[in-house]
């Protein structure tokens, strides 16, 4: 697979899936992939090697036990939204060296999966996002207004992952104003991002 600065859409498949990696994409560090789990596929292990990762539950419910260097943990029940539209995300923060196991427990289940290189040196314990520490504020004005659910921001204790959701109302714009590297230009070749669209209804369609 070639790099390039357009990626098409590729068909939903259960499993994991790679979207946007250095391989494909013009990326550096981050890599960005989907984890569609149902009742026949049945659960799905991984492991973090040396990167940070968050598991972001999309759509359904799950459980998820995790372990490394500093023990083992299970959470149960994470996640409980029947499309991203309908509430707030659960997520996961997992650190290096962590093996973690998950199992639908609803009829299906659909995770975006981040990570970032941070070395294997760094002792860090899992870090759970429930719906409840999910910060929603307005950004923006007239045609570029928009919700933004802030799932991990500068305060937070990742690494280098910032995520979060932004909602949309019909028509207006979203990510405008740009970035602006103008006063600190070399922190552009530092800055990678990408996003992933959803639509409601699910013939909608954005520019």
């Amino acid at each position: 697979m070639t790099k390039s600065d357009f990626i098409i859409r590729g068909e939903a498949t259960l499993g994991y899936s790679p979207v946007l990696t250095p391989d494909n994409a013009p990326l550096k560090d981050l890599a960005i992939g989907r984890l569609r789990l149902d009742a026949k596929v049945g659960g799905h292990k991984g492991q973090t090697g040396v990167r940070e990762t968050l598991l972001h539950i999309l759509v359904g419910t799950c459980s998820v036990e995790v372990s490394g260097p500093w023990g083992k943990k299970v959470y149960d029940q994470l996640g409980e939204r029947d499309d991203v539209f309908s509430g707030l995300p659960t997520s996961l923060l997992l650190g290096p060296s962590t093996e973690y196991s998950l199992k639908p427990l609803s009829r299906s289940l659909d995770i975006a999966v981040a990570s970032l290189p941070i070395g294997s040196d760094r002792l860090v314990q899992p870090v759970l996002v429930r719906p409840q520490d999910v910060r929603v504020h307005p950004i923006g004005e007239a045609h570029y207004q928009r919700s933004v659910r802030e799932v991990l921001g500068g305060e937070d204790p990742s690494f280098r992952i910032r995520a979060g959701e932004t909602i949309n109302p019909v028509g207006l714009w979203s990510s405008w104003p740009h970035h602006d590297f103008d006063a600190k230009p070399d922190l552009a070749p530092k800055f990678e991002e990408v996003f992933l669209y959803f639509t409601k209804p699910r013939y909608g369609w954005g520019l």
